[in-house]
């Protein structure tokens, strides 16, 4: 695992002690703008440093840094001081000990436009990397630079090459990376936000801020951390608009009871109801003192195997189906509804029979034949139902959801009205059926308008036609867990 400095370079990173000038052999005169100079004939403009009497700042970073560049800095350390750079790296190694820096990528301006480039930093880069290998033993491998051409002072533009840039900046994949310290102070306002930004984004908790001002030490800013947690707490609340529990993870929250409560619903949505008992056995004390403990379609997992109840996986299998038209995965909606459809013609037709329709399926290979012991476990409950299917032409061979469809239809006839509300969503549903088929053998998308199309009335229509079938009032249970983790935003 490696550890990153980072750092943008600005004009006041090399600075010119005044006070060490005649011992070391230099001379200054002039007024606002004064020469540096020594009798070899160098020469270099510095201006004011702000309020610090003590030292004088590069008056054109570029020119001056190049003259300095050119005539040696060694020639010249003496009075050269580096107030931002040197205890930065400082404080890295203070709480770091026993580690290195692998890599110090420098960030400086390079402008194309001649307009400006007198004040870039490209040699005060050149200039502190000379330093740095002096002071901490660096190598010329230790550094990347990375310069900045132009539209320094554009903020989007900057911040979406930033995008573009910072993934592969360190030339190292994220989970080789050990931290990033980043300084980023120097220089221009707008470089170094967008660079910020980005690198909050692109490393996470991996990233250490750190600012220093010109006469304090190098302070550790919690800035990334607060960043992070509203940029997650956004995140968190988009996937909690849509019911997208799954995607509520650690990478978003450290909270346990937020990722039990998402980790829960999202098994349950998935059908994965059999490992509730191995993963959520003590979900239940997470949530005793809401309003869930009491919810009448709260599976309480034990902490063994979970015999599924087919009313509550019928129920699951419905919400994941109007949670894929609130996400807008028709496709998933389609097939999810031919499934509802099957399922909730069975579970009826088991409840009459008083038995699992799915046990009498004849696994062996298909030819025509008579399922014998469909025959008889439909004679046993009622001779007539066997009469009414043998008039309407059925052949006895699996049951499927055609045959649910006659033998609760018959049910009717014999006075059972609550049936038909079911009947009629059943035969809405039969005509999608012919599009799912389609689909399956198609390389188009599935839209809402062709659902709607097939189904004679709007998609929201119908769920109010199978909410009453089932019983649910909107998204039910999935609404409690929704609220309950917003409330621990």
């Amino acid at each position: 695992m490696k550890n990153y400095l980072v750092m943008t370079l600005g004009t006041s990173d090399i600075q010119v002690n005044v006070t060490k000038l005649e011992e070391n052999g230099f001379q200054i005169d002039g007024n606002e703008i004064k020469s540096i100079h020594s009798s070899d004939g160098f020469s270099i403009q510095t201006k004011p440093n702000r309020d610090f009497k003590d030292t004088r700042l590069l008056a054109e970073s570029r020119t001056d840094g190049e003259k300095i560049w050119g005539y040696g800095w060694k020639k010249i350390r003496g009075i050269l001081e580096y107030p931002l750079v040197l205890p930065a790296i400082d404080q890295f190694f203070e709480e770091n000990k026993g580690r290195q820096i692998n890599t110090c990528l420098l960030v400086f301006t390079d402008q194309t436009d001649p307009h400006f480039r007198k004040y870039d930093t490209l040699f005060t880069a050149k200039i502190l990397k000379e330093v740095l290998m002096d002071k901490y033993d660096f190598s010329e491998e230790t550094f990347i630079d990375f310069p900045v051409k132009e539209q320094v002072t554009n903020i989007d533009f900057q911040y979406q090459e930033f995008a573009k840039k910072c993934g592969s900046m360190l030339n190292t994949p994220f989970d080789e990376v050990n931290q990033v310290v980043l300084f980023s102070q120097g220089g221009i306002d707008q470089i170094n936000q967008a660079l910020t930004l980005q690198f909050i984004q692109a490393y996470g908790t991996k990233l250490k801020l750190y600012q220093k001002a010109e006469k304090g030490d190098p302070i550790k800013l919690k800035f990334p951390e607060l960043f992070l947690k509203d940029l997650n707490k956004q995140k968190l609340v988009e996937h909690l608009d849509k019911y997208n529990f799954g995607l509520i993870d650690h990478s978003l929250t450290n909270d346990s009871t937020i990722k039990s409560l998402a980790a829960y619903a999202y098994n349950r949505l998935e059908l994965k109801h059999k490992d509730l008992g191995d993963h959520f056995s003590n979900f239940i004390a997470k949530i005793s003192n809401t309003s869930l403990s009491s919810h009448r379609r709260l599976i309480k997992p034990p902490k063994k195997y979970i015999d599924p109840d087919p009313e509550l996986m019928l129920f699951d299998l419905y919400m994941s189906a109007k949670i894929a038209h609130k996400q807008k995965r028709y496709s998933e909606l389609l097939w999810k509804l031919f499934s509802v459809n099957e399922n909730i013609l069975k579970l009826r037709v088991n409840e009459l029979m008083g038995c699992e329709m799915d046990e009498v399926y004849y696994q062996g290979h298909r030819v025509s034949f008579e399922n014998n012991k469909l025959i008889e476990i439909i004679r046993n409950y009622n001779p007539a139902t066997l009469e009414y299917l043998e008039s309407k032409g059925f052949r006895f061979e699996n049951p499927n959801r055609r045959l649910y469809e006659e033998i609760l239809k018959f049910e009717i006839q014999l006075g059972k009205s609550e049936y038909q509300p079911l009947i009629k969503v059943a035969q809405r549903l039969e005509n999608i059926v012919s599009k799912r088929n389609k689909l399956a053998h198609s390389l188009k998308s599935i839209n809402l308008q062709n659902i709607e199309n097939a189904l004679g009335i709007s998609i929201l229509k119908l769920f109010e036609e199978i909410d009453q079938v089932l019983d649910v009032d909107g998204f039910d249970i999935y609404e409690e867990f929704r609220k309950e983790i917003y409330s621990k935003l």
